[in-house]
């Protein structure tokens, strides 16, 4: 039985590597939809902005302090947190390939199967809300309905993942994971610095959690996160980096500051019903109970 488990694993990968390259080679068939990306190159040039993860240690502290004239990068359900209200965030990253339509392939873990995508109906929410906000996903998402939005852009790496390159209107392979994407739109629109919050990995001890959970972060002391800080410090290259993370956590690979000293924000912890809509809450807690870690686990 062992013998057959491991047979039909075999072959489940050997097929899964046949059908990514064909798709690879489909998507590249549509590299023209990634020319009007040229729109955005070094718009920005020079100037500073913000890059906001998703992690848990925004749960402890007021982001609509936030300075409000310096421009935002963000990522994944970000634009359900209210406190983003009345701050200027330019550009969302989706990261995940196939994201948005209403059946996906769940690739995580053991799970591997099809799924109804029970969370595209936040995305959908913060596509309709934020029309002002230029919403940033993989190509393979070309034929979902929400990708016919008008503040909908797309990137695709077209085979060459792993080779650090940013360039929205051509090949786009800083795509690991959501701050590497991140970074490399940043460096697309011309920022010269980047102010990094919620993206808690870089600090050590990392804290683990993201800001719409139900429950509280937590350090993690243990966890081995050597191989992703060397990914992120890679894909960084070119910015002036400076990442800010709670009072008494440090950054190894990159300048840091604290939210106190930094911004001035004390820490007061905020459950996430406090600045999340019940509407979203209940889509977040129906994609969790259908599905794991659906959503990007980079911060």
């Amino acid at each position: 039985m062992k013998l057959l488990h491991l047979l039909k694993r075999k072959l489940f990968t050997l097929l899964y590597n046949f059908v990514r390259k064909g798709l690879v080679l489909f998507w590249s068939s549509h590299r023209g939809l990634l020319k009007r990306n040229i729109q955005f190159k070094d718009k920005y040039l020079g100037d500073t902005c913000i890059i906001l993860g998703n992690g848990g240690s925004l749960k402890y502290y007021d982001i609509s302090k936030l300075p409000k004239d310096i421009p935002i990068i963000t990522c994944a359900c970000a634009l359900i947190d209210k406190r983003l209200e009345g701050l200027k965030v330019e550009f969302c990253v989706l990261t995940d390939s196939y994201l948005l339509y209403k059946i996906l392939f769940n690739t995580y873990a053991h799970i591997r199967n099809f799924q109804i995508n029970k969370i595209r109906t936040i995305y959908e929410r913060m596509i309709s809300r934020n029309p002002q906000v230029n919403f940033l996903v993989s190509i393979t998402n070309f034929y979902s309905k929400l990708a016919r939005s008008r503040n909908v852009s797309f990137s695709y790496h077209f085979g060459e993942k792993g080779t650090f390159k940013h360039d929205l209107a051509g090949v786009f392979s800083n795509s690991a994971g959501a701050a590497d994407v991140m970074m490399a739109t940043a460096k697309y629109l011309g920022f010269k610095k980047a102010i990094i919050i919620g993206c808690d990995y870089f600090g050590v001890p990392p804290m683990l959690g993201h800001f719409y959970a139900n429950y509280k972060p937590f350090e993690y002391n243990e966890a081995n996160l050597a191989e992703y800080r060397e990914r992120v410090l890679k894909a960084s290259a070119g910015l002036d980096v400076l990442v800010i993370l709670p009072k008494g956590i440090k950054s190894p690979d990159f300048n840091y500051n604290s939210y106190e000293e930094f911004f001035g924000i004390e820490r007061v912890y905020q459950e996430n019903y406090e600045f999340i809509n019940s509407e979203d809450i209940e889509s977040l807690n129906e994609a969790a109970e259908s599905y794991q870690a659906v959503m990007n686990l980079d911060q």
